[in-house]
């Protein structure tokens, strides 16, 4: 096309967007939004089907240059490294499988949340393997461009694991009391359509606003106004043992956090809603000054711990929380853990290795 008639197709196009009725337009963009929405789902789907299949696919849908804000200790960059850091984890766990529940998109925005699972048989930062099974929490969070992956967040539950394998001892207040089986749950099948917004129903905003609002009441402490914010039965499907449930359950919670961090706060990085869910990307930092988990006062400072949490809503309510919290990296930060430094991948494992059915 010549540039005369480019310019013309331009002027034409654009009188034709004032003569459209503001419902035309509204409808567009919203069938726009739903599209993209859509696709970068099944980006993100990609992405798990490598994880549990063939790990060199990754680089179909990781762009080269990807930021990942949450690498393993010594993870090289680029999709090479994320492709690594999974070796290592077929490595201890040659069976380990991914299921994901819910997948939520916003703009250029993909959260998924889900279970892996495997049997601990080989080398787990330098643990032997045990023979014992493992199942732990994970979420991610994805920005995805022109249809690849540009940046990564991941929560996971690596301290649970550690417990799992008998590694380390159970944790009062951090080991976790899943309200959820796997059974009792229905995974995304890798390859299928994810249901679009439109089978869910939520003002987006508003929900979104609802959350804020809960962060804002846990950096001050104010568990009155939890009351507001969450329903009486609002169901918490990763509670730390002990917890009572609902409302009453996530009050306590608040009140263990600002106990142990008078200063703690957390920051939020995205919110991503979608229907009736909104996802949130966390990072928390505090002062331990104070008792928390039992963990006696140790005065030093954690900065930007992993949080992703993923809250459903309800006649203006929260009525469901599925939290994931990096509290391997707590203790660690806390110099309660030595830091882990992960084996080298699994000589001939290859990048294209199958786990085991």
């Amino acid at each position: 096309m010549t540039p005369k008639r480019r310019h013309a197709l331009i002027i034409v196009l654009a009188l034709v967007m004032t003569l459209l009725p503001a419902q035309a337009i509204a409808g567009f963009a919203q069938t726009t939004d739903e599209a993209q929405r859509q696709a970068n789902k099944e980006v993100a789907l990609k992405f798990y089907a490598a994880v549990n299949g063939e790990l060199n696919d990754l680089h179909d849908v990781v762009a080269s240059d990807v930021i990942d804000h949450s690498p393993v200790p010594g993870q090289p960059p680029g999709p090479e490294g994320i492709i690594q850091a999974f070796l290592v984890l077929r490595g201890a766990f040659p069976d380990w499988q991914v299921r994901w529940y819910e997948i939520v998109s916003e703009g250029d925005l993909v959260v998924a949340r889900g279970i892996g699972s495997g049997v601990h048989q080989g080398n787990l930062y330098g643990i032997p393997g045990t023979g014992k099974p493992v199942a732990i929490d994970g979420t991610n969070v994805f920005r995805i461009r022109d249809g690849m992956i540009v940046e990564r967040w991941e929560a996971l539950d690596v301290l649970g694991a550690l417990m799992q394998i008998g590694f380390l001892p159970p944790m009062p207040g951090l080991e976790l009391a899943s309200a959820v089986k796997e059974t009792d749950l229905v995974p995304i099948p890798v390859g299928a359509t994810p249901a679009p917004a439109s089978s869910f129903a939520g003002d987006t905003e508003a929900n979104k606003e609802l959350v804020r609002r809960y962060y804002d009441a846990f950096n001050a402490g104010d568990t009155a106004a939890l009351d507001q914010l969450l329903a009486a039965d609002i169901v918490n499907l990763q509670p730390a043992m002990g917890l009572a449930a609902g409302a009453e359950g996530i009050k306590q919670l608040v009140t263990a956090y600002k106990t142990g961090f008078p200063d703690g706060q957390i920051s939020i990085v995205d919110l991503v809603a979608e229907g009736d869910a909104v996802a949130a990307n966390l990072a928390f930092s505090g002062t331990q000054q104070g008792l928390f988990a039992g963990i006696p006062p140790t005065n030093k400072r954690v900065e930007g711990v992993r949080m992703v949490a993923v809250w459903h809503v309800a006649d203006g309510k929260l009525v469901q929380y599925w939290p994931v919290v990096d509290n391997l990296g707590l203790l660690t930060q806390l110099g309660l853990i030595p830091a882990f430094s992960p084996p080298a991948a699994t000589p001939g494992a290859g990048a294209g290795a199958s786990p085991v059915a």
